[in-house]
C-alpha cells in the first residue's frame, strides 16, 4: 500500500504536509490521507494517479469489459486544416448550395441533444478540401488529416473534447465527424442506451479516473468499462434519455439560431410553471438513470455523488486555460430582444408568423437521430407568402413602405403581443450587437 496526502488545497504545502504526517504517525485520522495500491492505477489509460477513487472505481476497469471491442467503436473524423476557408455556420449558405455538410464542430457541451450549426464543403467527395490538405502536408496525402471515412454520415454519440464534464449528445443522421468531435458507435446497444449510461453520474465517476485536463479524448472514451445490461434495463434507459433529449430540443426551439427552432418562448404557448414542471420530470429521468447505471456497476450513488460534488476530485479547474474549455451553458438571450429579433425575422421573410396565429400547422417533432433539416420548423417553408413583399432591403426611415420598425411592430400586433415603447431606438442601438452574439458560433461571427 502506498500512502497519499493531498496537498492541492493550500498555499501553505511545507507546513500542511509536516502536519499531516504528524497525524499519520500519531494514528489520528484526516481526509487528506490515502491509502491506495497503485497496482490498480496500472488497468487505466496513462495510468495516472486517482488516489482519491473509492477502490469500487478501480476494481470497475477488471470486473467489466471496455467499450471497445466488446460494445463499439470510437473514431475520430476530418480535420480541414483551414477551417476558416472550408466550413460555415449553417447561415451563411445558400440553400441552393449542394456541396454542404453537416459538420461536428460545436463550442458548446450540452448533454443529450447539442446544437449542430456548422457545415463543411464536401463537394465531389471533398475533392477541393482533399488537395488543399495534400498541398498543405506538401505532399503528404490527405489521409493523415481525413480518417475513418467508413463512419461518416452515420447516426451516433458525440461530444465536447475538452470541457469539465463529459456530456454526450445524439448525432443525427448524415454529419460529419472532426477532430474535437468524435462519433461514437455500438454495435450492442441502441444509441440512445449509449446516451443515457455516459451521461450517467456512474460514468462522469470513471472518466474522472481518465480524463487528464478535462481531456476526453479517444483513447479514454473507448477504454470505459461497460457493463452488460439487461433487456429491461436497455429499453428504461432508452426511454429516459429519449425523455431527456426532447426536453433539451424543446429548450433549443425558442432559439433561432437553432435548427430546432419554432418560436420564440414568450409565444410558445408554454408558461414558465410548465417548463418548470418539464425541468423536475427530466430531473427525476436522470435521478433514475443514475440508479440504474449504479446498480449495474456495483457503485454507491451516494459516494458517487460525493465524489464528484467534492474537492476531493480530480478536477484542478485553476490548472485549465477556460478558453479551450467548450461551454456547458449558452449565453442565455433576453426573452424580450429575442421576441423582438424574431418579428424583425418575420418582417424580412426568414421566420413565419403563422405558427403563432394557428394558420400553419405544427411540423411533426422529429426523432433523436433523424437527418437535419434545411430548415427550422419556424422558418417560412419555400413557396409560402412572405410577411411583407420586398426586393431585399427594408429600411429605417419612418412612413417609408418597407420601414422595418413599421413591419416589426406590425408582426408584433398580428400575433396579439403588445409593441414595445421605442422599438426604433432598440433597433439602432442594441440590435446588432445581440444579434452579433447570437450569430456568433465555432469562432465564426456570423451576423445575417
Amino acid at each position: 500500500m502506498t500512502t497519499f496526502i493531498r496537498l492541492l488545497d493550500t498555499d501553505k504545502k511545507q507546513e500542511f504536509l509536516l502536519d499531516q504526517i504528524q497525524r499519520y504517525r500519531d494514528g489520528r485520522s484526516s481526509d487528506l490521507v490515502y491509502q491506495c495500491n497503485v497496482d490498480a492505477f496500472r488497468s487505466l489509460p496513462s495510468s495516472p494517479l486517482p488516489y482519491w477513487a473509492p477502490s469500487v472505481l478501480l476494481e470497475a476497469n477488471t470486473r467489466f469489459e471496455a467499450f471497445e471491442p466488446r460494445y463499439g467503436s470510437v473514431r475520430v473524423g476530418a480535420q480541414t486544416n483551414d477551417d476558416f476557408r472550408f466550413v460555415r455556420c449553417i447561415w451563411e449558405i445558400l440553400e441552393t448550395e449542394d456541396k454542404w455538410y453537416w459538420h461536428l464542430k460545436s463550442d458548446t457541451a450540452s448533454a443529450y441533444y447539442d446544437e449542430i450549426n456548422t457545415v463543411v464543403n464536401w463537394a465531389n467527395d471533398a475533392d477541393e478540401l482533399k488537395e488543399f490538405i495534400t498541398k498543405s502536408l506538401d505532399g503528404g496525402h490527405w489521409s493523415k488529416r481525413i480518417f475513418n471515412s467508413e463512419i461518416f454520415f452515420r447516426p451516433g454519440i458525440s461530444w465536447a473534447l475538452r470541457t469539465t464534464k463529459f456530456s454526450p449528445s445524439c448525432v443525427p443522421e448524415g454529419c460529419i465527424p472532426t477532430g474535437t468531435r468524435y462519433l461514437a458507435l455500438s454495435d450492442i446497444y441502441h444509441p440512445l442506451v449509449l446516451l443515457a449510461l455516459w451521461n450517467s453520474s456512474a460514468t462522469n465517476a470513471l472518466c474522472k479516473l481518465r480524463a487528464e485536463r478535462h481531456v476526453f479524448i479517444v483513447g479514454v472514451i473507448k477504454c470505459l468499462p461497460t457493463p452488460t445490461l439487461t433487456e429491461i434495463q436497455q429499453d428504461t434507459l432508452k426511454n429516459l434519455a429519449h425523455h431527456c433529449w426532447a426536453y433539451k430540443r424543446k429548450l433549443a426551439s425558442f432559439n433561432e439560431t437553432s435548427m430546432a427552432f419554432f418560436l420564440p418562448k414568450l409565444i410558445s404557448g408554454m408558461s414558465a410553471r410548465e417548463l418548470d414542471d418539464a425541468s423536475r420530470r427530466v430531473a427525476n429521468a436522470q435521478e433514475k438513470i443514475d440508479e440504474i447505471c449504479c446498480q449495474v456497476y456495483g457503485f454507491d450513488l451516494s459516494i458517487i455523488n460525493e465524489l464528484l460534488t467534492s474537492s476531493e476530485s480530480i478536477d484542478e479547474v485553476d490548472h485549465i486555460d477556460e478558453e479551450e474549455l467548450a461551454s456547458e451553458v449558452d449565453v442565455s438571450a433576453n426573452d424580450d430582444w429575442a421576441l423582438l429579433s424574431w418579428a424583425l425575422g418575420v418582417s424580412f421573410g426568414r421566420f413565419d408568423w403563422r405558427l403563432a396565429t394557428g394558420e400553419r400547422q405544427t411540423p411533426p417533432a422529429p426523432e433523436p437521430f433523424d437527418p437535419i433539416p434545411a430548415k427550422s420548423p419556424g422558418m417560412l417553408p419555400d413557396g409560402a407568402t412572405p410577411f411583407h413583399a420586398h426586393a431585399g432591403i427594408l429600411v429605417d426611415d419612418q412612413g417609408h413602405q418597407h420601414d422595418l420598425v413599421r413591419l416589426t411592430e406590425e408582426a408584433l400586433a398580428r400575433v396579439d403581443v403588445p409593441v414595445p415603447e421605442n422599438v426604433r431606438g432598440w433597433l439602432q442601438r442594441d440590435f446588432f450587437a445581440f444579434h452579433l452574439q447570437r450569430y456568433s458560433k465555432s469562432r465564426r461571427k456570423a451576423p445575417i
